[in-house]
């Protein structure tokens, strides 16, 4: 047999693509309205976050760990109108790990920090305590503390790190500004706000210290205003 015949007899038929030409599966776009399964988990949820956060300039690749297999990428906006925000919760040698935005809650992956990231000091996070029902504000050594509603037995509001996707002002339901959470929830602001998230908001009528909501977690009205500016996009948020 000659050369040519071996070659035609291991060729690939016309119109199929060789093996090597072809692309790689699409990964999946880490958004807070996306799903991925696979994604690593968070395995300090009790522990503050250092004080940073961070925002990708361009869609980059999410790693499982540094230098390793990439499972999704992360977009310049984590919802529509909502900028990607993200706090870092570790970092390793110009790498650094983040919250995710996605479903399940407490999903995390690595980012390599070039010039595709920006990154900016945040001393600041929120800590929920389901227990004591209360919302504190973290600023450096400074803090704040405000009583507050938590979810009741058969919605209660679910524990772990998360972090601030940004202000919302729903156009219907009782809730007209709440600092909207990762946390994804069928709470009053799916409604709302067209989101199916946990929130800080106020409710009329509401008593604050009791554990009474659909999973957000009510605050007097003073609070909102201070919330709003103070936690930024990005912000930790530990609920315990």
């Amino acid at each position: 047999m000659s050369q040519t015949l071996r070659l035609a007899e291991h060729s690939t038929p016309p119109g199929v693509p060789r093996p090597d030409d072809r692309q790689p599966p699409a990964l999946p776009v880490a958004t807070w309205s996306s799903t991925i399964a696979s994604a690593p988990r968070d395995q300090a949820l009790p522990d503050r976050p250092l004080p940073v956060r961070l925002r990708p300039r361009t869609p980059i690749p999410v790693h499982r760990v540094p230098g390793g297999e990439a499972f999704a990428v992360l977009p310049v906006q984590a919802h529509p109108g909502m900028p990607t925000w993200l706090p870092v919760v570790d970092e390793r040698h110009g790498w650094a790990q983040v919250l995710l935005p996605v479903r399940p809650d407490g999903a995390v992956g690595w980012l390599r920090l070039d010039d595709r990231v920006e990154t900016v000091d945040h001393p600041t996070h929120i800590t929920v305590d389901t227990a004591a029902r209360s919302v504190t504000l973290h600023h450096g050594r400074n803090l704040v503390t405000w009583p507050a509603g938590v979810g009741r037995p058969t919605s209660p509001t679910p524990r772990g790190r998360t972090f601030v996707l940004g202000e919302i002002r729903p156009d219907r339901g009782l809730v007209d500004r709440a600092v909207l959470l990762a946390s994804h929830m069928s709470t009053h602001l799916a409604w709302g706000a067209r989101m199916a998230a946990v929130g800080l908001h106020t409710w009329p009528g509401a008593a604050q210290g009791l554990s009474s909501t659909d999973g957000s977690v009510v605050v007097p009205p003073d609070a909102v205003p201070v919330l709003a500016v103070c936690a930024t996009p990005g912000t930790a948020v530990l609920i315990r």
